[in-house]
């Protein structure tokens, strides 16, 4: 089994932006900002992220994707 860890990075690396809702459906990942912490200092990779403001939710909720800089 891959760890959370490669999870993310093959997610970053052949799909594309991640959001912390698509982490915990897809790979059982609750702390993304913690993975995406320790693919910046562990494995150095250069992850940035946008805040998108959520157009379903009254008020315009906000959550982070996460992508790779290229």
């Amino acid at each position: 089994m891959e760890t959370q860890v490669k999870q993310i990075k093959n997610h970053l690396e052949k799909i594309g932006p991640i959001t912390q809702i698509e982490a915990l459906n897809k790979y059982g990942v609750g702390r993304l900002a913690s993975r995406i912490h320790d693919l910046k200092t562990e494995h150095g990779l250069k992850i940035e992220k946008i805040m998108v403001k959520n157009q379903r939710k009254l008020g315009g909720a906000r959550f982070a994707e996460y992508y790779l800089d290229a």
